[in-house]
């Protein structure tokens, strides 16, 4: 069985970048150090998660009549979502959601 290719739509691309800020800000107060090491555990989450869903495309669960599957990474704080094209064999990351915190309850106010 043949690997399937991973692709990243715009958005997932953003949710990636603000929740990597948002982990970075909310943990560099207590240690550039801990902060550094959560947005490594967020990168490796997301390479095994990655490596997981090439073959088969199906893990995780099914959350959509439209195919939509998703997984928990970041011990359980995220859900990435994905959609699978089996005649391309591609699989498509549309979204990385926090379980805990929605977008707008994530606004940062930084001063001017």
């Amino acid at each position: 069985m043949s690997q399937y290719q991973i692709n990243a739509t715009s958005n997932f691309l953003k949710d990636v970048e603000e929740i990597s800020f948002w982990i970075f800000v909310t943990n560099v107060e207590q240690s550039e150090n801990l902060a550094e090491a959560k947005l490594s555990q967020l990168e490796s989450d997301l390479i095994v998660l990655k490596k997981k869903i090439q073959n088969p495309p199906e893990s995780g669960e099914e959350v959509s009549t439209r195919g939509v599957r998703k997984i928990p990474i970041y011990d359980g704080r995220y859900s990435a979502r994905w959609i699978v094209d089996h005649d391309k064999k591609t699989v498509t990351l549309i979204s990385l959601l926090d379980s805990r915190y929605p977008k707008q309850l994530r606004s940062i106010q930084t001063e001017e």
